[in-house]
């Protein structure tokens, strides 16, 4: 029998807001809670591995300093809210 194969391979994606992501930087990561973040203006939440809000602040300079130290231990998950995204990473506190 002739079949005919239609198939389409994905190698990549080109996405110029993924690419976006790579610049928005948080450091020490592990850290002590006392984090730096660079790369875009917006709203920031932290929130902890229960989903519960834990911080926000507004961003206006390209570097922020924020100081969760207080907290515990743990993964906790970073979203920042610019005009035109959302962007996520992961931020862990090891004391």
């Amino acid at each position: 029998p002739n079949y005919i194969s239609n198939y389409l391979y994905i190698t990549g994606i080109d996405d110029p807001e993924l690419d976006n992501q790579t610049q928005i930087q948080i450091y020490p990561n592990p850290g002590i809670g006392i984090f730096t973040i660079t790369g875009t203006k917006g709203t920031m939440k932290i929130y902890n591995v229960t989903g519960k809000l834990i911080y926000t602040a507004g961003i206006t300079m390209d570097e922020h300093t924020i100081d969760i130290s207080k907290y515990a231990n743990g993964v906790y998950m970073v979203t920042l809210q610019t005009q035109n995204s959302t962007y996520s990473k992961r931020l862990v506190i090891a004391h």
